[in-house]
């Protein structure tokens, strides 16, 4: 069915999408993937209008098969990949390609370099709350100039309240 296109923000988002046929982003690639999960972070990423370049430095937090770092990867982009799991064997060789065996909650970047520009991404399994909290700390440090995080629900109805309270977060810290 046809539904009327409302603003969902950050950024430029609209859900349904009215740049896409029936509202959708094209999210396939064609080649073998890590896991489908990708899909989410190239919709995000088609939706929003945004995208890394090359000399960013992405983190992803809850790496683990690897289908976030290889979306990263196609965009040039070296990725720092945190998990207590291993990637997917072919990431794991790849050269712009850092595993950090770790928490995800507990995890700062580098701090080397000013100049870097940071992104985060995450799509780890946590309560809504622990997701939050990880928005804070990296908010309220700035590691991160964009970033792009899944927020799960578990039962019929997901807690919207836990979803407003992250984006009321977020857009405070700007």
């Amino acid at each position: 069915s046809l539904v009327q296109s409302k603003f969902v923000g950050p950024g430029n988002m609209y859900w349904p999408n009215v740049k896409f046929p029936l509202g959708l982003a094209l999210v396939d690639i064609e080649e073998k993937m890590p896991s489908s999960a990708y899909r989410k972070l190239m919709e995000a990423i088609e939706c929003m209008q945004i995208r890394p370049m090359s000399e960013n430095i992405v983190i992803d937090l809850g790496a683990c098969p690897g289908g976030w770092t290889t979306v990263m990867r196609k965009f040039g982009c070296k990725v720092i990949s945190v998990d207590r799991s291993e990637l997917d064997s072919v990431l794991m060789r790849d050269n712009m390609v850092e595993f950090v065996k770790g928490d995800a909650f507990t995890f700062e970047p580098p701090s080397d370099d000013d100049d870097v520009v940071f992104w985060m991404v995450s799509d780890v399994i946590a309560y809504p709350d622990r997701i939050t909290d990880l928005l804070n700390r990296w908010c309220s440090y700035q590691w991160a100039e964009k970033m792009i995080v899944t927020m799960k629900f578990q039962g019929d109805e997901p807690s919207l309240d836990d979803l407003d309270r992250a984006i009321d977060l977020v857009q405070r810290c700007g």
